[in-house]
């Protein structure tokens, strides 16, 4: 009966994906019924509509799979939802011609956006979270918005107690009880305020938003960002969850890749990635499990991985046209510097072997050097810049034979040959390696400089990049290498007139 009734309204797949998908998948991204925080109802209803029938599509095929049917057998209840709606339509149009079939679908877009409306309202916001082993915590009722209004009760047949409708899933609608807030969220007003209130996005957020704040802080206060739960990341790669939260933790510019293109994050299931970011548990200790993995990595990618490689894998790519070419190589490129960032987020890489894909350019000189710090690595006395134009003009007295030589490497050069002191050659070396592997750090983690200070992750991944034990530790160097390298380098003013 409750079939035939969905199908007046030409929504019958719903008794498919109403069981098998919004009960077993509430709260989390697989499940589009339940609206993440920040989307609009406006948003929400054409992606839930569209869901639930290529979701019920999928579930029956999957099902009959299971039975070792194909897709078209007649135990397929699409086949019966699709039987229904058309009978209620013959019927309309019997009755009254082509313009009551037009009324009639206005008036089932109605009904189902009513209901859509109701569904949007029961679980906006409110996420389950996902535990270590990889799945999602069991559905309690703080998962589901309750109101416990007498009226609006009576009227929608105890729809407001939402949270025992999905963890008693088996009770009947009369007799539903009602969770106090100590269990689930309370909503603000009845469902008839709140479907006006819905309507209207900008209010709707001003008065819901606050309270799904409240929710997390009450329920899960040992979770204190959840930006990698409302991200179209984690909405498009749920299973991915794991290097979502670690992105967003430890490298935020990194976040609109993967929020843009959330395929990137498909790159890490490949063997290429996986064969060298190694299991946590396979050595005799973390220790030996870092250098295992730091050690693949840095061979792979900085002396197996060359052109005939690149060219190999690329050539190897099925592609028809310039086009299709060009997008492809462009996919595989970005595909291929997002591991190199995950190899250096994770420590495997350092940030001076991820290659020049992963560093920033350098800016324009600064008409007045800044103190030293994070925020001015570059422009600083002793800094990134000076360095660099440091290493050149050496280079070019020593008529070098690679102008692309690292500046670590032509100071190096000259300490040994004799042309500058041995170890101010040595100072400025690591002053090199130290700018380099800073910068891009930064680079990764950070869009731009006046973010640097900020997020006590980033300033772990930051210090141990650069070889540093905390922040603090790092923060003292830079401004000890810099005054060193600046005397250092001035004492070189005559090098190139000699």
């Amino acid at each position: 009966m409750g079939e035939f009734l969905l199908a007046s309204a030409s929504y019958p797949q719903y008794a498919t994906g109403h069981i098998y998908i919004h009960h077993a998948l509430v709260g989390t991204p697989m499940d589009l019924g339940a609206a993440p925080k920040g989307q609009s109802i406006w948003n929400y209803f054409p992606r839930e509509v569209a869901s639930n029938l290529t979701g019920a599509w999928r579930v029956e095929r999957e099902r009959l799979a299971r039975r070792a049917l194909p897709i078209w057998h007649y135990t397929n209840p699409i086949w019966r939802y699709a039987i229904e709606t058309g009978a209620w339509y013959a019927l309309i149009y019997w009755m009254g011609g082509i313009w009551a079939v037009l009324a009639f679908a206005a008036w089932c877009l109605f009904v189902v956006f009513s209901m859509k409306l109701s569904n949007y309202i029961q679980h906006y916001g409110l996420r389950r979270v996902r535990l270590p082993s990889g799945r999602f915590e069991r559905t309690l009722p703080r998962h589901s918005w309750s109101a416990n209004y007498k009226f609006s009760n009576w009227m929608f047949y105890n729809m407001q107690r939402h949270p025992d409708h999905h963890t008693a899933s088996n009770r009947r609608f009369p007799v539903l009880q009602h969770c106090g807030e100590d269990e689930s969220p309370q909503l603000p007003g009845s469902y008839g305020k709140l479907f006006w209130l819905a309507v209207f996005p900008s209010l709707w957020f001003r008065k819901i938003d606050p309270l799904v704040d409240e929710w997390r802080a009450r329920f899960y206060p040992e979770i204190e960002d959840w930006s990698a739960y409302d991200s179209p990341a984690f909405a498009a790669r749920p299973d991915a969850f794991e290097a979502i939260d670690e992105i967003f933790g430890t490298a935020p510019r990194l976040v609109p890749w993967i929020d843009r293109a959330p395929e990137l994050l498909d790159t890490l299931q490949d063997r290429e990635f996986t064969d060298l970011d190694l299991p946590r548990g396979f050595g005799p200790d973390p220790e030996a499990e870092a250098i295992a993995r730091r050690g693949l990595a840095r061979l792979y990618w900085t002396h197996e991985y060359s052109v005939s490689e690149m060219r190999q894998q690329i050539v190897d790519i099925p592609v028809v046209g310039v086009d299709d070419t060009i997008e492809t190589v462009h996919n595989w490129s970005n595909g291929k510097a997002f591991q190199v960032g995950m190899h250096t987020l994770r420590g495997n890489l350092a940030p001076i072997e991820a290659g020049t894909a992963l560093i920033a350019d350098l800016r324009k000189p600064a008409a007045v050097a800044p103190a030293p710090g994070l925020a001015a690595i570059d422009d600083m006395k002793g800094g990134l810049r000076d360095i660099e134009r440091a290493a050149r003009l050496l280079h070019l007295t020593q008529g070098g034979d690679d102008p692309q030589s690292p500046a670590a490497t032509v100071f190096e050069r000259a300490g040994t040959d004799g042309t500058i002191p041995k170890d101010a050659a040595e100072r400025l070396a690591d002053a090199a390696r130290l700018w380099r592997n800073l910068r891009g750090a930064l680079g990764l983690a950070v869009e731009d400089a006046a973010a640097a200070e900020t997020g006590t992750k980033v300033g772990a991944f930051r210090a141990r990049s650069c070889g540093a034990d905390d922040s603090d530790a790092l923060n003292a160097a830079i401004g000890e290498v810099a005054t060193r390298a600046a005397a250092d380098i001035e004492a070189l003013e005559g090098v190139g007139t000699r």
